[in-house]
């Protein structure tokens, strides 16, 4: 993968958009009144989304080349959001960027406004402009963004990742590592829209990291996925009864069992030992699978900002132990439930903190659902 992208490549992206969002501009007012600069408009959604991953790159790649520039103005040199710099450069740049003078405001002075249509043929343009002005340097260290399907919520994830790990038997198929709580659904194809069952293996994090980096190959992750899936198609098999057939996963004493007989079963066997403790977040499937997805989520995010080859899943559970100070043999599982809203807090604050969680949230956009909204969509 490149690790930047050039102005041609930035110019190329802006202009298979513009035909999706003729009907989108930018609104400026600035002067006496508060700064506003604003995009709003009708066009494709994913589009729109798209513009504003490619702005906050184009923003950061114009920054960093135009930071030892004279010509830079203080509007901005004060600017730190890579996203809102590039509206700013396009105001300050853009030929077809149209200003009007509205009047003054007695006591304070002049109030201005601005207009620009089409802004996605705009950024290409000024890329162009850019390209001369700052001939690209390959040793940039903006990270491309790959261009990857739209993701869609696992269909009723909590019943999935239940029957994805009795697949595995709770224990990852590569490494071995039992830290069930901490594993991530994969899609074998690379496709994150297509949900099927036969497209999804659970792993841990660091497998889910050598996957994407191709160090666990995909003829390897289709062989295991066939393995286990005939593995578990077997059990079932085995767990129903034929007609005059009980299968006892426990043991029975003083059963009377024979054609037509009710059968009375006293178990004396000893309960299953549960794996989290009570008052743990794991002993709550639902708190526990509510944090898994906030977890993806945040996964998800990075991934745009950085690309999956560079991903290393492993990195933000290790990160959450060391905040809530979990022992390393523990998982966030280990949780007290008390402490839930703290966690689920800490770990929302923290997609909100990526940069396309900021864009997202520029437009309104929500980045993750509350639990209580996962809890209804659960029951869908």
């Amino acid at each position: 993968m490149k690790s930047s992208y050039t102005w041609k490549d930035l110019e190329t992206r802006f202009s298979e958009l513009s035909p999706l969002m003729k009907q989108v501009r930018m609104d400026a007012q600035w002067g006496s009144v508060p700064n506003i600069l604003r995009v709003i408009g009708t066009g494709d959604p994913n589009a729109l989304e798209r513009f504003d991953i490619l702005a906050a790159i184009a923003g950061k790649k114009l920054k960093a080349a135009m930071a030892k520039s004279s010509d830079i103005g203080d509007e901005l040199r004060n600017e730190s959001d890579s996203y809102t710099f590039w509206l700013k450069a396009l105001k300050n740049f853009s030929s077809n960027f149209k200003a009007d003078y509205v009047g003054e405001q007695v006591g304070y002075g002049a109030v201005f406004t601005g207009r620009l249509w089409d802004i996605a043929t705009a950024s290409a343009n000024l890329c162009l402009s850019m390209a001369a002005s700052f001939p690209d340097d390959f040793n940039s260290d903006v990270v491309e963004t790959p261009k990857s399907p739209r993701r869609r919520r696992i269909p009723k994830e909590n019943k999935t990742r239940a029957e994805l790990q009795r697949e595995i038997d709770s224990i990852c198929p590569f490494c071995g590592n039992t830290d069930v709580g901490h594993f991530e659904i994969h899609h074998i194809d690379e496709d994150p829209s297509n949900n099927e069952f036969a497209n999804l293996l659970l792993v841990c994090p660091t497998c889910h990291s050598k996957i994407t980096k191709g160090d666990i190959t995909r003829d390897e992750v289709e062989r295991k996925k066939s393995n286990l899936s005939s593995k578990l198609k077997s059990v079932k098999q085995s767990e129903t009864p034929s007609a005059k057939v009980i299968n006892f996963s426990g043991i029975a004493k003083n059963a009377i069992v024979g054609d037509h007989n009710k059968v009375i079963i006293k178990n004396s066997g000893k309960p299953q030992k549960q794996k989290f403790p009570e008052g743990c977040i794991g002993s709550d499937n639902l708190k526990a699978n509510y944090v898994s997805y906030l977890v993806t989520r945040y996964h998800e995010f990075q991934e745009y900002q950085i690309g999956k080859d560079n991903m290393n899943y492993a990195i933000f559970p290790s990160k959450l132990k060391s905040v809530f100070k979990i022992g390393k043999s523990r998982t966030i599982n280990n949780v007290p439930l008390e402490r839930f809203e703290e966690l689920v807090g800490y770990i929302q604050t923290r997609i909100d903190g990526t940069m396309l969680g900021r864009i997202r949230k520029k437009r309104n956009q929500k980045n993750y659902s509350t639990f209580e909204e996962y809890l209804s969509e659960q029951k869908q």
